[in-house]
């Protein structure tokens, strides 16, 4: 399916302009009149990047995109004007959080460069919001995965004591392979499980009574031991090893 690109600008000439010099690339061109009638539009239709100008009557151009910025900030906006003072500029980008500029008059080819980074761009936000969303499902079900951590009291019971309680759920650990279990060294493992469990830096200083810099230096092991470079990428590697 084509990018829809939405146009936003009170002369239809300009849209009927660009929808000339643009029909031979693979986008979906839609217009609005001002504003008020792209937030209509938007509301209606899965937009992806508003080009809008920025003298308009209702509603202008920054305003518009400020809108945006605040309430929908997966589509890419840019702006075009005729005028190119430095503080339209710096408004622009403080309230609209515009992703490029187009000074009039533009070549088509200037506004297809721009169109190209700005769903690039659209795309990369995408992705990332995706690894984020994916992470966080991926701790959720690690943590599942783990034991429930041990009240003070059983904390310094003895360890005949404590083999004797029975498992709720698999050690984490368990998502490795034997050779990357070996490998690890008793405080290396604890980290790995504590960090499943979800506790950062300071937290694994504090209950490891170890300094932070002692737990980066742990870290750094254990990365090139089990072959990840964060700790986001250790989670990923346990959970698809555990699945």
């Amino acid at each position: 399916m084509a990018p829809v690109v939405l146009i936003v600008d009170d002369d239809p000439l300009v849209f009927a302009d660009l929808r000339r010099r643009l029909h031979q690339h693979p986008l979906s061109l839609i217009s609005a009149c001002d504003g008020v009638d792209a937030l209509r539009v938007i509301g209606e239709t899965e937009v992806d990047v508003v080009v809008s100008d920025e003298n308009m009557p209702r509603m202008p151009g920054l305003a518009l995109l400020g809108v945006l910025a605040q309430q929908r900030p997966n589509i890419v906006r840019v702006m075009m004007t005729g005028n190119a003072r430095t503080s339209v500029a710096i408004a622009a980008i403080n309230r609209g959080q515009v992703f490029r500029f187009l000074v009039k008059p533009f070549d088509a080819l200037d506004l297809v460069g721009v169109l190209d980074e700005a769903l690039a761009h659209r795309q990369q936000r995408s992705t990332e919001v995706r690894l984020r969303e994916l992470a966080n499902e991926q701790f959720e079900l690690l943590r599942a995965l783990q034991p429930e951590p041990l009240p003070a009291s059983a904390e310094a019971s003895s360890e005949a004591t404590l083999s004797v309680q029975p498992p709720a759920r698999l050690d984490v650990l368990e998502a490795l392979s034997s050779a990357e279990r070996d490998s690890l060294t008793k405080r290396e493992a604890e980290l790995v499980r504590n960090l499943a469990r979800g506790l950062r830096i300071n937290q694994l200083a504090e209950h490891l009574q170890i300094s932070r810099h002692t737990v980066r230096n742990h870290l750094r092991a254990i990365f090139a031991k089990l072959g990840v470079h964060s700790q986001q990428e250790l989670l990923g590697k346990l959970l698809a090893q555990a699945s």
